[in-house]
């Protein structure tokens, strides 16, 4: 459950996509996954829910990577995983979401954790490397909070 700062609540279901809540008709807007519709949401299995500063709604799902909207422009965006494109997510189980103090978005995987440049859309993946003791302690990340300054606080399963 996510309530942004127009005070709309969202809340990211198990099997049945997204919902908005619509107080002043006092009902839910639902935002499902379409086969074949680029621009629903990018899975029905909703995991994680964030609004970055600029006003972007970002969601993870469980099974097809983020979904972006501005329901303004028309329509959600997907960032996701692609085998063959090393500049993608790790992979498309996103647990978590946070934003750091100079504007990058971080997305918690099940195989690591992605920085990701919301201008130009480059992915930086970080992993655990159990030669290297300053590396995650583990490549699934369920939750993520934005410290002071650029510190990121990271946790793993």
């Amino acid at each position: 459950i996510y309530q942004d700062v127009d005070a709309n609540l969202w809340i990211g279901s198990y099997a049945d996509g997204l919902y908005r809540w619509q107080e002043e008709g006092g009902r839910f807007d639902q935002y499902r996954h379409l086969p074949g519709d680029r621009h629903t949401v990018a899975d029905n299995q909703i995991s994680a829910l964030y609004r970055d500063r600029v006003g972007t709604f970002w969601v993870g799902t469980w099974y097809s990577g983020v979904s972006r909207v501005d329901l303004g422009s028309g329509g959600f965006a997907r960032l996701a995983r692609t085998a063959d494109n090393p500049d993608s997510l790790s992979d498309n189980k996103v647990h978590a979401m946070a934003e750091d103090a100079r504007g990058r978005l971080w997305f918690g995987t099940h195989a690591g954790l992605n920085r990701v440049d919301p201008d130009s859309g480059a992915v930086r993946v970080y992993r655990h490397d159990p030669r290297r003791p300053d590396s995650l302690s583990d490549d699934q990340v369920v939750a993520l909070w934005p410290g002071r300054g650029d510190t990121l606080w990271v946790g793993g399963h």
